[in-house]
Order: structure tokens, then sequence, then C-alpha cells
């Protein structure tokens, strides 16, 4: 089963759930909801509006994301194409779990067509940047174009446990945000664990961290590691 197939399945476990959580019976037919969301032209009205209100609510529910993610598979499908490989397939939706994450400018139109086109830049523009390693012996690694990597993939690394993975990082930030207004943890700190500890993981040319915020991201860890090791470690 491929991560698109994943997502599938855990929406129909919600659609079919005995007793729907009240945010989820809030929501109403959920295969209609999925419908007004893929529906977004000409008026993409209605289909920015659910946008919103699951992102809103995927706060404290990650499964609202699950909902996102199926009502927007067909149109990433369709982004990329067939010219690419089931493994930048997959890491498209990873992507778009990330750009879900992110909430950034959701305040424009045609939100469905702009997440969607967001998420491919994010693996396009990962798949073609050239990464240098080494300090001494210093090695290029230059990935080959989406296109040109089905004419040389033999086999596709399973990644059906991708999605697992992207579920724990939403409760994950939910717990976060959650110390945050605690006041166990501040903004600033967390700032600085995020753009240091975690963004650099999947962005290495982001920029150098200052001295300063290399002592907020270690105080930040600290608090932090119990959150880790309870809803990531087992992923």
């Amino acid at each position: 089963m491929n991560l698109y197939d994943e997502v599938a399945t855990d929406y129909r476990r919600l659609v079919t759930r005995q007793r729907p959580s009240h945010w989820q019976a809030e929501l109403g037919d959920l295969d209609q909801l999925i419908n007004t969301i893929r529906d977004d032209h000409p008026d993409p009205a209605r289909s920015d509006a659910a946008l919103r209100h699951l992102l809103e609510l995927s706060r404290n529910e990650p499964d609202a994301l699950t909902i996102v993610l199926h009502a927007l598979a067909p149109a990433l499908k369709a982004r990329t194409g067939r010219a690419v490989t089931d493994a930048y397939r997959a890491d498209t939706l990873t992507d778009l779990t990330f750009v879900l994450l992110d909430r950034f400018g959701l305040d424009r139109p045609g939100l469905a067509h702009r997440l969607v086109n967001r998420a491919h830049n994010r693996t396009h523009k990962a798949a073609t940047r050239t990464y240098e390693r080494g300090a001494t012996r210093t090695t290029s690694i230059a990935p080959h174009a989406p296109d040109r990597i089905t004419l040389l993939q033999d086999a596709t690394a399973d990644h059906a446990d991708t999605v697992v993975a992207a579920v724990d990082l939403a409760r994950f930030h939910t717990a976060v945000s959650n110390t945050i207004t605690a006041g166990r943890l501040t903004r600033a700190a967390w700032a600085a664990y995020r753009d240091h500890r975690l963004r650099r993981t999947i962005d290495p040319d982001a920029p150098v961290a200052t001295n300063s915020q290399r002592k907020l991201a270690t105080r930040a860890a600290r608090r932090l590691q119990p959150l880790v090791e309870t809803l990531l470690h087992a992923a």
C-alpha cells in the first residue's frame, strides 16, 4: 500500500467511525465536505472556507489534517504528472503535510491550488538542488530531475509509514503550542529550536544560527525532550 492509499484508508476510518468525536460531528457529511474542497473552480470561496476551518481544527485535532490531505491528494497527483517515480510522488504528499503545518498565506483565495503548488515546488526544488558534503574532500551530489528518475529506478522504497510520521509531527506541533500557551516555553526559544535543530535537518542551506540562538535551542531541547520521546520516537 502506498502513501496515498494510507491517507485514503485513514480517511475512510474517520468516515466509518461508530462514535465520531464532537468536532467531527459538527463537520457533517465528510464526503460532501471533500467534494466542497475539490470543487474550487470557478469560485473557490466555499472550498477556501472549508480548508481554513479544517486547518484551524487541526491545531488540536490531527485527524482534521487527514481530511485535508485526502481532499487535496488527487490534485497533487495531477500536479506531479506521470513522468515521476512513486517515491517522488510520495515526497510531494509528505511536503504537503509540512506546508499545511506551516499555515502560511491562508488568507489568499484559491487556497487548494496554492497549497498543492507550494508542496510540489518544495519537492521539485529538493529533487533538483545540488548539495555539497565534506570539509577536506568536498563531494557534490546533483540529483537527477524527477522526469529522469523513472528511467533509472530499479525499485521503489515503501513509504507506507510516512503518513504515520506526518500525523505524529502534527501531534508534536500541537503539544508544543500547548507548552508555549502554558508558559513553560517561550516563543523565542521554540523559534530557535525549530530553526537551528529542526529546519537544518531538511534544509542544509538554512542560515547558520547565532550563539544566542544556539543557547536558546539548547534550553528548548531540554524542555521538549519529553515530548520528542513520547510523540516522535515511536514513529
